[in-house]
């Protein structure tokens, strides 16, 4: 047994258990300040406004996806072959509202009604992990994501079953401790919504979506005829759109990193 085997055994476990954990020190403390002036300067690039593609613009966050830690999680819940899903900034603005509860791609309705997302009641199985990297110093108006733990054997939609208001704080929803440089993973079935915010300063974080090598991605592809589909009747893709990356900015990643991304290269 390696050193990092229990550790990531504990990850595990509590993912499957309470549908989220927290990977800490994920950015080297001495690195963190640099990668979230990263991040700010693309959101706020006039490319990345035009295109909206993250990672067409931003070669430093990238570098971090495929830290020992994290793989070695998605090795213990998937085996030898994952990828990335979609990745986006958040970027939640001073004076921002609570969320309403809800669950992320590939489940439920929330971002395209009545189309790709798997509806209610979903398998009881873990078919995507979406993970949060928060990037934003720590201060006393800055926390964490909103989490109900547990939720995600519910295998219902908090955003579209009658019996729930998502707009109404759950009995066991908590915040998740913010630390800088740390990484919340979470089922992608849990119920979870964003804070308010009352900081002075944007609260930033990167949202990054990992999947097993066998989902089909092409509903978040705008190229894709599925793709093409969905904006047609409803105006957009089935969640966050993921642009095809640049060859270029493909070939900038680390070796170790291009793996998870080479379905995303326009070629």
């Amino acid at each position: 047994m390696t050193e990092t085997a229990p550790t990531v055994s504990a990850d595990a476990l509590r993912l499957g258990v309470d549908g989220w954990c927290v990977l800490d020190d994920m950015i080297p403390e001495g690195q963190v300040e640099g990668v979230l002036e990263s991040v700010t300067r693309t959101v706020e690039s006039s490319e990345y406004l035009e295109d909206r593609n993250f990672l067409a613009h931003n070669a430093d966050f990238v570098r971090y996806v495929a830290n020992g830690r994290m793989t070695a999680l998605l090795d213990a819940i998937w085996g030898r072959f994952y990828r990335v899903a979609w990745t986006t900034p958040l970027i939640l603005e001073p004076g921002t509202s609570r969320g309403p509860l809800h669950i992320d791609w590939p489940f439920g309705t929330v971002w395209l009604p009545r189309s790709a997302g798997i509806k209610a009641p979903f398998p009881d199985t873990c078919l995507a992990l979406t993970t949060v990297w928060m990037l934003s110093p720590r201060t006393r108006d800055t926390v964490g994501t909103i989490v109900a733990p547990g939720s995600h054997r519910s295998l219902v939609d908090p955003f579209m079953d009658d019996r729930i208001d998502p707009d109404t704080p759950h009995a066991t929803e908590m915040h998740v401790p913010w630390k800088v440089g740390s990484v919340l993973v979470f089922d992608s079935r849990l119920w979870h919504t964003n804070p308010e915010h009352h900081g002075t300063n944007p609260r930033v974080t990167v949202k990054v979506c990992y999947s097993p090598w066998w989902l089909n991605l092409q509903p978040l592809d705008p190229e894709s005829s599925e793709g093409k589909r969905m904006a047609e009747e409803f105006g957009r893709t089935a969640a966050p759109p993921m642009p095809r990356i640049p060859v270029e900015a493909y070939r900038a990643m680390p070796d170790e990193v291009q793996p998870l991304f080479h379905h995303w290269v326009g070629w």
